[in-house]
């Protein structure tokens, strides 16, 4: 058996949860999940499991499941012993800490009775397992009048997904130091993509700033989604027919779950600060436009 930590935002949770499905398969074993989700650290956005996204409920590992695997499971020694891990791995050969920045591991380092600590942030993880992720059924079931129309138009419309993600990459102190805040020369020249190489194009445009996003897409092709969960919006962009991201896990798996053969993708170049950008050659797929 694997334990395979999930915490973060709901981007975060499917890397985890379809890396615990990778290891399940390579190994040939079990896999349980440690929700940590909703742990409240400094300069950590507490967040909620979406269990309504999954086709199954992560089945959930108990206390002494994991602590046969670390040997803290709380407080300033799990820190510790987090760092201490991540930098000389073969103190604790049950537990394995990801390398921050890295890119995919090496299959090698990867072993059976062990719990996993990272992000997992790497398409490549996910191109050997041909894997149903996403419960849409449970999610659509609830779905308003409103969006209803929405899903409607957005099939039959030249329908691109436009993501902005504002919010904590500027009031969390750590975000602000490690991430790109993608700018409005981004978006108008994806936009200006879409206009040269489709006709009508609509913009379907999602934000947790929606005040900063009508402020700057005014024009009628621009339909502004408001007043929903995260999943409905996260559900809702992905049948857009094609995805404008923001460096932002939450718009990469909207786009990567869309399901149109003929889909075009655009993603920014800067992702990170400085050398931490070098990491997303294992994020962003090749056939992905960056700009």
């Amino acid at each position: 058996m694997v334990i395979v930590n999930i915490s973060g935002g709901l981007g975060n949770q499917l890397f985890q949860f379809s890396f615990g499905r990778y290891l399940a398969q390579l190994l040939n074993t079990n896999v349980k999940y440690d929700l940590q989700t909703n742990r409240s650290f400094k300069n950590y956005t507490p967040r909620e499991i979406e269990y309504a996204l999954f086709d199954s409920k992560p089945e959930i590992a108990t206390k002494q499941e994991i602590g046969k695997m670390k040997y803290f499971t709380n407080g300033i020694f799990e820190r510790l012993e987090r760092k201490i891990t991540q930098k000389v791995p073969f103190l604790n050969t049950s537990y394995f800490v990801e390398s921050p920045f890295s890119g995919r591991e090496k299959t090698s380092h990867f072993k059976d009775n062990c719990y996993y600590e990272g992000y997992w942030q790497s398409y490549k993880y996910l191109l050997n397992c041909e894997i149903s992720i996403l419960n849409e059924g449970s999610i659509t079931e609830n779905f308003s009048n409103q969006n209803k129309t929405l899903l409607n138009n957005m099939i039959s419309d030249q329908s691109i997904g436009l993501h902005i993600r504002r919010g904590d990459y500027l009031s969390n102190k750590k975000n602000v130091s490690i991430f790109e805040m993608c700018s409005s020369n981004y978006y108008e020249n994806a936009i200006k993509y879409f206009k040269s190489s489709f006709q009508n194009p609509v913009f379907y445009v999602f934000s947790d700033d929606m005040v900063w996003a009508r402020e700057n897409f005014t024009d009628t092709e621009f339909k502004h989604v408001t007043n929903n969960k995260p999943v409905i919006d996260f559900l809702l962009m992905s049948k857009c027919k094609h995805n404008i991201i923001s460096n932002s896990t939450f718009s990469w798996w909207a786009a990567w779950l869309n399901q149109n053969a003929n889909k075009t993708v655009i993603a920014p170049k800067l992702w990170y600060k400085g050398k931490r950008n070098e990491s997303t050659f294992d994020l962003i797929p090749e056939n992905w436009i960056r700009i």
